[in-house]
């Protein structure tokens, strides 16, 4: 069994260790997890590296490269690599170069064999990591509890894709939940307290605090000029929202995204009713874009049509995600 598909985001995860919010550090296993799921562009060839400040490299260890785990079998076996081709020299990777091949003399424009991953992992830090398309960074710690309260609590921060800092990830603690296992748990952040639950049937946020209201508003649709060269109104479209704040705010319309409707730097949803008590719906969130699935904007539409039409429970489809709202809880089922 496994959980209903739930988290369309895409997420890093950093144990905080320090008030600030570092740049993420690779590892040697956390590099090599995510080298070998890059895509291969022909044959075995992977594709470069490309780091947070725009360095790029080659990196490989297939059975043409130039390197001694060429043969390996496990990932962790892998204890160097063929470099090639950076987009800048490197002082770290220097003494590795090949020069004599083809009688190369720029440093850009060759390869460097057997380069120990330690190295690499090195050379990938100093240029402020990996590059990775990720939605949202989540930074948590574990917190101490007394003795008789069995329940997991979690500091966590989140960090929106464009650096800003956001109030909550309805997701974010789904998925820390899906990674820390079966219990009850408890997740301070800066938006209040949340409570969690992770059992063999479902996973679930208990989110109590929601603040509804109605709103509509109103949008010039077509102008056309008169004689005189003037612009004169001919339409407009009148949109109904609801606002929901259940520690971050999310703009809930009652329609879907119309072509030409502008959108706001907010968290923002539009729906489409497939049924009473049903509804798609299409995510944009602050700081990032459209994405496949929020937890929380789950909940904030699920919350907003339950009040709307005086329902006992929805359900929320995402393109990355299926939700249960009922009123105070989200919750993915498993199946």
């Amino acid at each position: 069994m496994h959980y209903t598909q739930f988290h369309g985001n895409t997420f890093l995860f950093i144990n905080k260790n320090a008030n600030e919010f570092p740049l993420p550090k690779e590892s040697k296993e956390s590099f090599l997890k995510y080298w070998e799921k890059l895509e291969e562009k022909e044959g075995l060839v992977k594709s470069r590296i490309v780091c947070n400040d725009g360095f790029s490299v080659s990196c490989q260890a297939h059975f043409g490269s130039y390197c001694n785990s060429r043969g390996w079998e496990n990932i962790n076996d892998i204890t160097d690599m063929e470099l090639g081709f950076p987009s800048e020299v490197d002082d770290l990777i220097i003494l590795y170069a090949d020069l004599p091949y083809y009688n190369k003399t720029d440093l850009t424009d060759t390869v460097y064999p057997s380069t120990p991953i330690d190295v690499i992992v090195d050379l990938i830090n100093k240029h402020k990591g990996i590059k990775r398309g990720v939605d949202l960074t989540m930074y948590y710690e574990e917190i101490e509890k007394p003795l008789n309260d069995t329940r997991k609590q979690y500091k966590c921060d989140f960090i929106n894709k464009d650096g800003s800092e956001a109030s909550l990830c309805g997701n974010a603690l789904l998925r820390l939940m899906e990674q820390e296992g079966v219990g009850h748990y408890v997740f301070h952040t800066i938006s209040g307290l949340y409570e969690g639950w992770n059992n063999e049937n479902e996973m679930g946020l208990l989110i109590k605090k929601a603040k509804i209201s109605l709103h509509t508003t109103t949008v010039n649709r077509e102008l056309h000029y008169d004689e005189n060269n003037i612009e004169t109104e001919i339409s407009k479209t009148t949109y109904t929202n609801y606002r929901v704040n259940i520690g971050n705010e999310h703009i809930v319309y009652m329609q879907p995204l119309e072509r030409g409707q502008k959108r706001e730097n907010s968290n923002q949803h539009f729906l489409i009713q497939k049924d009473k008590n049903t509804f798609e719906v299409r995510c944009f969130e602050r700081g990032v874009g459209e994405t496949q699935a929020c937890g929380s904007g789950a909940y904030a539409v699920g919350i907003a049509m339950i009040k709307h039409f005086k329902l006992s429970e929805v359900n929320i489809i995402m393109k990355g995600g299926k939700y249960l709202v009922k009123e105070g809880f989200l919750i993915v089922k498993k199946i």
